[in-house]
C-alpha cells in the first residue's frame, strides 16, 4: 500500500528470470495513470545477469480527486530474441492506493 500524499511513500517490484536466456530479454513497464513509476521503464537481463533480482519502484499520484481507497496497475511485456522468453505473459501487479481525498 502507498500513501497517496506523502511523496516517499513507495511500493517496489522485484523481478527475476528463472533460468539462463540464450538472448538479452528485455521487461517494459507500464503503469496506469493512478502510479508513477520512478526509475527506468525498461529492465534488462542478458546471459551474464540473469540470476540477478532487478526491481521497479513506484509512487502514488497525488491528484485532488476523491477516489477513495483504489488501486494502480503495473503491466509488464516482455521481448527477445530468444524464443522462450518472446512474448511470455506476465500477469499485471496490482499496487494498493490510500488517498487522502476522502471526507
Amino acid at each position: 500500500r502507498v500513501l497517496e500524499w506523502d511523496s516517499t511513500s513507495t511500493a517496489s517490484v522485484e523481478l527475476e528470470v528463472s533460468f539462463v536466456p540464450d538472448e538479452n530479454v528485455i521487461v517494459t513497464v507500464t503503469v496506469s495513470d493512478q502510479i508513477a513509476l520512478m526509475g527506468p521503464a525498461e529492465l534488462t537481463f542478458s546471459p551474464s545477469n540473469w540470476n540477478v533480482v532487478q526491481s521497479i519502484t513506484l509512487m502514488a499520484v497525488d491528484d485532488s480527486i476523491r477516489e477513495g481507497n483504489h488501486s494502480g496497475m503495473v503491466m509488464l511485456t516482455v521481448s527477445s530474441a530468444d524464443s522462450r522468453f518472446e512474448g511470455i505473459a506476465v500477469d499485471p501487479v496490482m499496487i494498493l492506493i490510500e488517498d487522502n481525498d476522502c471526507d
